[in-house]
């Protein structure tokens, strides 16, 4: 009987989970009008972030976090992210059933001085 209990439990679970996970948003190629932002950005505060046209991102945080309060990101963040656009103005990265941030785009990814630059939340990121 525990264990007809236990079964229906985790049939339960895997059930919840799956459609959980069906609800969860899909990750989709960074349109074309956005395909500027693909690339590794480094800002000078220690934060990294690299985009992929898959629709993916990556976080990396390198000491001294001089501009983490800005980006709003800690040390506990996951670094594999969803890119997405909800607005044009803004770059949005999730994670389901985990992380969610927004970054004000105060500069679209713009050549100067040889190099390409965008500014995210007021922090200046510079392409690789």
């Amino acid at each position: 009987m525990v264990n007809l209990n236990i079964g229906k439990i985790l049939l339960c679970c895997a059930l919840i989970f799956t459609l959980l996970s069906s609800c969860a948003p899909k990750i989709e190629p960074i349109p074309k009008d956005k395909e500027s932002f693909i690339g590794k950005w480094k800002s000078d505060g220690g934060i990294s972030i690299e985009i992929f046209s898959s629709g993916t991102a990556n976080i990396i945080r390198l000491p001294p976090m001089k501009y983490s309060e800005q980006l709003n990101i800690n040390a506990s963040d996951p670094t594999n992210f969803r890119v997405y656009f909800p607005k044009d103005s803004i770059l949005g990265l999730s994670q389901p059933f985990n992380i969610a941030r927004e970054y004000k785009i105060d500069q679209n990814p713009t050549e100067h001085d040889n190099r390409m630059t965008m500014m995210l939340n007021g922090v200046m990121l510079v392409k690789e």
